[in-house]
């Protein structure tokens, strides 16, 4: 484990050599006509469009070494919603899944993984099988992907940060990168049915729709009870309520169909916005403490109660919207998808059943 000091660019030049050995043995391969696969596999909660080494930008790293051969380089990035967020971060988080999105795989929600996506690594494997060696590259650190958290900005405003990274050769993959590789044919599998398979993107989205519907008539049973209602009961709701509007939005940047999409999140958020969801983390208690945890937060039963019913009522506009705009317009949600998401349909239709393939190659030799 090695420590960065906030003025130094240590953790940013680690994570450029676990990057680019990756980036010369899929080279190497292109060139000797090897037989090869690369995987990029990262997660980060924000990721940086201004994010440089050596005069190069992140983002442009990772997009020279798909470029290098899409077809045998899988990419698959595990981000955050950028309608989690406001102001800068939005933006940036936003332009940087944006550069993205037309040849990566990018995630930002999954309900069967988090709903603030807290991990921060990089996995990097090739697999060359003409020479049958694995090389493998892994960075892992408490910094998110960005200048405070990997560089050092101006004024040496940067941040003490942990990391560890290694590069290794093997005869093979192991065994302990089963759980990775399962995860990552997981994640491909599901962000590439999303945008080719309109049942299993109506299957998807009314699975939300009716997780929605089963809140409101918990919702509707709890209140109907009134405001004598036991605490904890109460407080257990009101965290549903704050999870589920939040992932609602996270739905809706993951889903095709950003000119429909963006117009419902644009029409939500001028009613209620998405909660904040670093402040739900630290809300998010077992409900016999709720009553300690509202004291910090100067709020009283009366209050808890009406703030249920808003994001209750903020739910239900959801549900509506995503209802009547959206679940009925699946069948053509070719026509509403926007220019990088017909880069990515294309890009999937070139290349996935051979990614598919590749890694399932990479799996067989577990």
């Amino acid at each position: 484990m090695k420590i960065k000091q906030p003025g130094s660019a240590d953790a940013l030049k680690y994570f450029w050599k676990t990057l680019t050995p990756i980036e010369d043995k899929l080279r190497d391969c292109i060139n000797n006509n090897h037989k090869a696969t690369t995987i990029l596999y990262m997660s980060s909660l924000l990721i940086s469009p201004y994010v440089n080494f050596s005069s190069e930008s992140l983002l442009e790293k990772i997009s020279n070494i798909v470029a290098l051969s899409p077809r045998n380089c899988i990419c698959v990035v595990r981000t955050t919603a950028p309608d989690y967020f406001r102001g800068n971060m939005k933006i940036m988080q936003k332009k940087s899944i944006d550069y993205l999105r037309d040849k990566c795989y990018v995630v930002v929600f999954s309900p069967k993984r988090e709903f603030l996506n807290h991990a921060k690594f990089l996995l990097c494997y090739h697999k060359c099988f003409s020479e049958n060696i694995v090389y493998r590259g892994k960075y892992f650190g408490s910094t998110n992907l960005t200048r405070s958290g990997l560089w050092r900005p101006r004024q040496n405003l940067g941040n003490y940060e942990e990391f560890t990274f290694s590069k290794r050769v093997y005869p093979s993959i192991s065994k302990t990168d089963k759980f990775y590789l399962n995860e990552i044919l997981d994640l491909i599998t599901h962000k590439s049915k999303l945008y080719t398979d309109t049942q299993y993107l109506r299957t998807y989205v009314s699975s939300h729709l009716i997780i929605l519907k089963n809140l409101l008539e918990e919702v509707d049973n709890i209140t109907s009870r009134g405001r004598d209602l036991e605490l904890e009961s109460l407080y257990e709701v009101y965290i549903n309520c704050l999870l589920t509007h939040i992932q609602t939005f996270a739905l809706l940047d993951e889903i095709p169909g950003k000119e429909l999409t963006q117009k419902i999140v644009e029409e939500l958020t001028s009613k209620n916005p998405p909660p904040n969801p670093f402040e739900i983390e630290m809300i998010l208690t077992d409900p016999k403490y709720a009553n300690l945890l509202m004291e910090d937060l100067d709020l009283d039963r009366n209050s808890l109660y009406e703030l249920t019913k808003e994001h209750a009522d903020s739910i239900k506009t959801s549900s509506d919207l995503i209802g009547s705009r959206y679940l009925n317009k699946i069948g053509e949600i070719e026509n509403y998808i926007d220019e990088q998401e017909k880069n990515f349909v294309k890009f999937l239709r070139e290349y996935n059943e051979i990614h598919f393939k590749n890694l399932k190659d990479m799996m067989n030799k577990i």
